[in-house]
This record gives structure tokens, C-alpha cells and sequence, in this order.
């Protein structure tokens, strides 16, 4: 992916203009996934959906295993189910941990402040969403590589 949540640098002149454009920083539209993530983590623990991730991909790789060898397409299935089931808890537990503030340790304190920006390169397409932390204010931009054909 890329990377996650770098402070940001001061701003220049074009920095100035974007972020005079937020509104209210405030202002969180909350993702299905940051309202499940949520849940989970306040429920269980980050810790605990972090084995219940374990759990399922082991489970469900050794349950693909079996359904390849015997040929089996309900128990293929099932493995299937167990992978995916253990991938998203690992996004769920992945979107707790970026929306952790690196300075003050408030869980899910992270809000967006401003829309999403791609810049395009010569071989690359990055995305950057900014971030400001709703309790000490520290400002964080997180970088995805979104170029067609290299996920």
C-alpha cells in the first residue's frame, strides 16, 4: 500500500490555498468499515480481533487445503468463506490502527479535514488524504499508490 500517516511538512504557497478550502474539520462521513472497525475493536480489543483474524485464515487455509485434495467444492467453499471472513478482520483491525493519533493515543481520533487529492507522476497515480486528530490537533496525511494495473 503506501504510506501511512506521515506528519505533515509546513505549508507552501499551494498548501495554504487547499486548506483554506476545509470547512469544518470536523466533520467525519464514517465508512461502513470505520463504523464496523469501531465496534469490533470497542467490543473485543484490538488484540482480540487480531487472533480472531489469525484464527480464520489459518482455519480457512487449512480447510481450502482439505477441499483441494478431496475435491470437495461445498468444503472449498467454506475455506473460502474462512479466508475472506479472516482478511477483513485484519482491514477492520488495520483502519483502527491508522486512525489511532501517534501523539496523544486516542483510539479513532483521526478525522479527515479536507478531500481526497490525487497527483499524478509520469509512471504513478498517488492519492493523499488529509487527517487532523479531533483532541491534540495534529495534522497527518496518508499516501495511497492508486496507479491502474499495480494492485
Amino acid at each position: 500500500m503506501g504510506d501511512k500517516f506521515a506528519p505533515s511538512k509546513g505549508n507552501s504557497g499551494s498548501e495554504k490555498t487547499r486548506e483554506n478550502a476545509c470547512n469544518n474539520p470536523y466533520v467525519e462521513n464514517m465508512s461502513v468499515t470505520g463504523a464496523i472497525s469501531e465496534s469490533f475493536i470497542l467490543k473485543f480489543g484490538e488484540y482480540r480481533v487480531y487472533i480472531i483474524s489469525m484464527v480464520f485464515l489459518i482455519a480457512g487455509a487449512i480447510i481450502l487445503i482439505y477441499g483441494l485434495i478431496k475435491e470437495g467444492s461445498q468444503v472449498f467453499l467454506l475455506g473460502s468463506l474462512f479466508l475472506i471472513l479472516g482478511c477483513w478482520f485484519f482491514i477492520l483491525r488495520e483502519y483502527y490502527l491508522s486512525r489511532k493519533c501517534k501523539r496523544c493515543g486516542k483510539e479513532f481520533a483521526y478525522v479527515k479535514t479536507r478531500d481526497t487529492e490525487i497527483a499524478t507522476e509520469v509512471h504513478s497515480v498517488d492519492s493523499y488524504d488529509y487527517f487532523k486528530c479531533k483532541y491534540c490537533g495534529q495534522e497527518c496525511v496518508e499516501k495511497k499508490d492508486v496507479t491502474p494495473g499495480l494492485q
